[in-house]
């Protein structure tokens, strides 16, 4: 079992809503909320609640270098004119245009943001915990309204209005938000989506149910047509209106008959199961984006997959929009790690990543190692990333693809042109300045090892290389396995005695070498071979990690755990202490030495750092990703994890 599973780092797949006006959803009817005085509760009448306050500002040092402008899942797009705004987890919000593409309202809210109305000089956002962003030609504030989240936003005239959990209609006419109820809505209950067709407004959501309001209160229709739970919700010219949701189900109003059917499947084939996120309206057609990717097109024959024959979108789908180009239309998508598709100008143009995002991959990266020159990273597609130049001018691209389907890489060490990267089933690439990167055999056995952490060390002329990780036996028992390579063959290493456990870390100095793995497994290399030291002292956590500087050894794994290790040359006499972090207990897999600071990141997007004298402080990222990977490049601080992020830390002044 590779370091994700172990983690059961699992990405969350957020519930979304719709476009046009648009709305989303999350990983639960409940969400993720944040408490806050007053109420947000269905049992409140109007007025019963107190006055909306302001989210506590988030800072961070951190910013993502890989994918450009951010790599967070993106839940909701607006197009405005020539702008488009997209919208998503941990309060990004990311304004592109023609010519860049950028975050704004950073550090105003971690809470995730799941819709968008307005235009480029009214903008407005609404997310979990009641969050509720307003900006005003790109000038930014914030308030929390209640405390459920909130998956639709949309105007009439200068009104705004946002629902979500729960039957709460929430209206703002002045400066605050006043709450109403919303019929045939429970506590259970969530409105996902809102469209405006003149002074008619359309609310779909969980369960099936629309709402309909014509000039006064909402009125239940549809009703019986599903049961699924409906996301989104657009209106065409004509005035059809469309709602998509649950297992591939389109349904649409006929503007005539004032009925409600179900389009797709309908009584043909699926063109997809999968859940739709976002339907949206261009001037001639109707789309609807697909959790798998997929993105469907209604012409005057039906339903059909208008991204077949190039799925660009590796993740899931979470939104679209009708976008306004110059006048000539075209459609965005966005979705899993900040992916971004455009279609357009010309409706008949193929779907493309947008521009202007940079994004290489959105396979989880699970390691990186840094030269003078750049970094490499490594990802569970197989491939390999090169890093090239430095701070804002630095560039990501793809080094190695495996042909065909690649075994996750699990860890990578460079040193100058030569770098080593290893995986599982016994994976090992080799990369010189001559040859580019050439697999190599490191095991003949029936069952070659999954290898999870390498340590490329030179000293002088020797050049050794350490291969850790763990192998299975005819018996179905896992047992520790280690590699060296001092020349041009790999030798495996003796273990006394046999050990249980999977190694995840290698690395030493000129005189020790050290490994870690499960239940608090620490291995040193000797004369005679690996032998376990701190044997039961953290057997109740995973190490990761292994860091070094100088003589000292450090290993972090999970629930914050920390591992510290002074010694002599030899480590004879030496001793572990353990602690752990105590602003958070986040499974720590990755750690850095820098000097006597120390570097830690993990689950979630944390990030850690300790000074000197023992004192930890946690540094938010506004990442949702899992951080498997970090080094030092030069004057920053570079992390990898989840979704292809890159994080970059100014290391400049730090200290």
């Amino acid at each position: 079992m590779h370091l994700a599973a172990r983690l059961g780092l699992v990405l969350c797949t957020f519930g979304l809503g719709g476009l046009g006006t648009l709305a989303q959803s999350g990983c639960s009817d409940k969400g993720t909320t944040q408490p806050m005085d007053g109420g947000g509760r269905g049992d409140l009448n109007p007025g019963d609640l107190a006055q909306p306050k302001a989210p506590p500002p988030v800072s961070t040092v951190w910013n993502f270098e890989h994918p450009r402008p951010q790599g967070n899942n993106l839940y909701a797009i607006r197009a405005t004119g020539a702008d488009t705004y997209a919208a998503g987890d941990q309060g990004a919000l990311v304004h592109l245009t023609d010519a860049a593409g950028t975050r704004e309202a950073v550090g105003l809210t971690q809470n995730t943001l799941r819709a968008l109305t307005g235009t480029s000089a009214s903008l407005w956002a609404v997310g979990d915990g009641g969050i509720v962003l307003h900006g005003q030609n790109g000038s930014y504030t914030a308030q929390l309204v209640g405390i459920t989240p909130l998956y639709a936003v949309w105007q009439k005239g200068d009104t705004v209005y946002a629902a979500g959990q729960e039957n709460l209609l929430w209206t703002r006419t002045g400066t605050d938000f006043q709450s109403s109820k919303l019929p045939g809505m429970g506590a259970a209950a969530a409105i996902r989506g809102a469209v405006v067709l003149g002074n008619d407004v359309y609310l779909v959501g969980s369960g099936g149910r629309i709402l309909h309001q014509q000039n006064g209160p909402f009125d239940i229709e549809g009703d019986g047509v599903t049961a699924e739970d409906l996301n989104s919700v657009a209106a065409d010219a004509d005035g059809s209106i469309y709602a998509v949701g649950v297992a591939g189900r389109v349904l649409r109003r006929d503007p005539v008959k004032a009925t409600w059917t179900v389009e797709h499947p309908g009584q043909g084939p699926a063109l997809t199961r999968a859940e739709l996120r976002a339907v949206w309206v261009t001037a001639s057609s109707v789309y609807a984006a697909a959790m798998d990717g997929t993105i469907l097109r209604r012409s005057k024959t039906g339903w059909a997959v208008d991204n077949a024959g190039a799925k660009v979108a590796p993740g899931l789908l979470f939104s679209g929009s009708a976008a306004a180009t110059g006048g000539i239309g075209g459609s965005w998508a966005a979705g899993e790690a900040g992916t971004l598709l455009r279609r357009g100008p010309q409706d008949g143009d193929a779907w493309k990543l947008g521009y202007p995002t940079t994004q290489v991959s959105i396979a989880t990266l699970s390691a990186i190692s840094t030269t003078d020159t750049g970094a490499y990273a490594v990802g569970q597609d197989g491939r390999i990333l090169k890093r090239s130049g430095t701070g804002d001018a630095a560039v990501w691209a793809v080094d190695y693809a495996p042909t065909g389907l690649g075994q996750p890489l699990l860890s990578v060490s460079a040193l100058a042109e030569e770098a080593y990267a290893v995986g599982l089933a016994g994976t090992v690439l080799h990369k010189t300045a001559d040859k580019g990167w050439q697999p190599e055999k490191i095991d003949g056995a029936a069952r070659p090892a999954d290898l999870r952490g390498v340590w490329l060390h030179r000293a002088g002329a020797s050049v050794d290389v350490y291969a850790v990780g763990s192998t299975v036996t005819g018996a179905a028992e896992e047992l520790a396995v280690i590699y060296h390579k001092n020349g041009a063959t790999w030798t495996q290493e003796t273990i006394t005695p046999d050990l249980s456990e999977a190694l995840f870390s290698v690395n030493g100095n000129d005189s020790d070498v050290l490994a870690v793995g499960t239940r608090g497994a620490i291995l040193h290399r000797g004369n005679a071979g690996w032998t376990v030291e701190g044997e039961g002292l953290a057997q109740d956590v995973e190490l990761y990690s292994l860091a070094v500087s100088g003589g000292d050894f450090y290993a972090a794994g999970t629930r914050g755990t920390v591992m510290a290790r002074t010694a002599p040359t030899g480590m004879t006499g030496a001793s572990w202490k353990k602690s752990v972090i105590p602003q958070g207990g986040a499974n720590l897999t990755a750690l850095l030495a820098i000097g006597k600071d120390l570097w830690a990141v993990g689950g979630g997007g944390f990030a850690a750092h300790r000074v000197a004298d023992g004192t930890w402080t946690v540094e938010p990222t506004l990442a949702t990703s899992n951080l498997s990977g970090l080094a030092q490049g030069g004057t920053s601080l570079l992390a990898v994890g989840s979704g292809g992020s890159v994080l970059r830390r100014d290391l400049s002044g730090n200290k």
